[in-house]
């Protein structure tokens, strides 16, 4: 919802907007977690803004 947001009030991609919301979080998180659930957030957060993109190419 807030990338949504950020992309029409922008002219920033919805899916880099979720990529770059979810590694902020991530990354705060980072230090609690630990580097290997830190590394594994951040290829899962990689994915999710790749299919955002492909799917909206699509439309």
């Amino acid at each position: 919802m807030l990338a949504k947001i950020i992309s029409k009030s922008t002219s920033m991609d919805i899916a880099l907007a979720i990529i770059v919301i979810d590694t902020l979080i991530i990354s705060a998180a980072a230090f609690t977690l630990g580097i290997e659930i830190f590394l594994f957030s951040c290829v899962t957060i990689v994915i999710i803004g790749l299919i955002t993109s492909l799917m909206k190419m699509r439309r």
